[in-house]
């Protein structure tokens, strides 16, 4: 995958927690479930979350890829 910020090839690699990722505009203190209607779980586990992505070194940029469904 290339970079959307500077073109470059970007590293596959996985993006990993010991608990649940998660999506949201705020940073919250919270254990394993989105607090408000807009947050939601990229990833869900208690032992280990894992979610597959793209690194680029050079920009310092991560995206993620992530399935509701």
């Amino acid at each position: 995958m290339k970079c959307p910020y500077c073109n470059q090839e970007m590293e596959n690699g996985l993006v990993q927690s010991s608990r649940g990722i998660f999506w949201g505009k705020k940073k919250h203190k919270f254990f394993g479930i989105p607090i408000h209607e807009e947050e939601f779980s990229i990833a869900d586990g208690w032992n280990t979350s894992a979610i597959n992505g793209y690194c680029c070194r050079d920009c310092q940029k991560i995206i993620i890829e992530y399935d509701l469904s």
